[in-house]
């Protein structure tokens, strides 16, 4: 076979040196990974963060090496609002999730 096949889950490219390519079907979800960093640097565990971006709004908090993950999103232009107890707030704007995997780090003082 030297051609490409349309069906309900998705496209199969094949060519006589076998599969090529698979594109599966619906709307690719992207994951954002926020790292929070106190002022030396460490990872800051327990950092409230909040995402906005048209209808999303989500909340999430870091665990104690300061990580924390997003998942399910569309691609698009976020903003984070980072918060934590002792350390202030930060926010930023214009955070860009248009990988599969994007990441930031947020670094409180």
């Amino acid at each position: 076979l030297d051609s490409a096949r349309s069906g309900l889950l998705g496209e199969l490219d094949v060519s006589s040196g076998g599969v090529t390519q698979v594109k599966l079907g619906g709307t690719q979800t992207h994951r954002l990974r926020v790292r929070v960093r106190d002022a030396n640097g460490l990872g800051l565990a327990s950092a409230s963060v909040e995402l906005r971006g048209g209808a999303t709004r989500a909340r999430e908090v870091s665990d104690a090496n300061g990580l924390l993950d997003f998942s399910g999103l569309e691609a698009g232009v976020y903003s984070l609002e980072v918060r934590h107890g002792d350390k202030g707030a930060e926010r930023l704007e214009a955070v860009e999730v248009l990988e599969p995997l994007s990441s930031v780090e947020v670094t409180l003082a």
